[in-house]
């Protein structure tokens, strides 16, 4: 984990990891890390993102789109 304190550190991020014990299929990550998602989240905004698909994606757009 010493990775994700760099990483953290670098781009002045929080990085929390929520590890399912059994598969929970497709949103069930999601679910299952529902609290620590919502805990500081007053803006009601959340990204998924599958970690096998990289691109360079305009976020900030999205954001003034949505």
């Amino acid at each position: 984990m010493k990775e994700l304190k760099v990483l953290e550190e670098t781009y002045k991020l929080k990085i929390t990891c929520s590890i399912e014990d059994v598969p929970l299929g497709t949103a069930g990550p999601i679910r299952l890390a529902k609290d620590i998602i919502m805990k500081d989240n007053t803006d009601n905004l959340l990204f998924v993102f599958n970690s096998d698909v990289i691109c360079k994606f305009p976020l900030s757009d999205m954001v003034k789109h949505h």
